[in-house]
């Protein structure tokens, strides 16, 4: 089977994909265990990578997320950001960032983290 291009359907040079954003998402506020939001998201490959089947995605997005100490947090938001991305079929990848004291932080207060590791995949 061959894939589509997800694409707004008001462009006519490539054909659309269905692209499900009508009605409501449902929003957690509690934290699950990361296995339970594994088997609520199957499609997503180890590594926090998550690529539609039914079509070809125009954009590929990196997702970096610093991590401190609040894994119950990490959870809430990682529970609502899978469905959330995959609702839009997008080709993301989310990548959390474990903050230690030793980081060099730049003025506006982001960790200094190499480009490299952001357009690896």
């Amino acid at each position: 089977m061959r894939k589509r291009l997800c694409i707004p359907s008001g462009d006519v040079d490539f054909p659309s994909c269905d692209v499900d954003l009508d009605g409501r998402l449902a929003t957690y506020r509690d934290a699950r265990s990361f296995e339970e939001i594994g088997r609520a998201n199957p499609e997503v490959r180890p590594g926090g990578r998550y690529a539609p089947s039914t079509c070809t995605s125009r954009h590929r997005v990196a997702i970096v997320v610093p991590y401190r100490n609040r894994e119950e947090h990490l959870k809430i938001l990682m529970r609502n950001l899978h469905p959330m991305l995959q609702r839009q079929q997008l080709d993301y990848g989310i990548y959390i960032i474990d903050q230690y004291v030793s980081v060099v932080l730049r003025p506006s207060g982001s960790g200094v983290i190499p480009k490299e590791q952001g357009f690896r995949y």
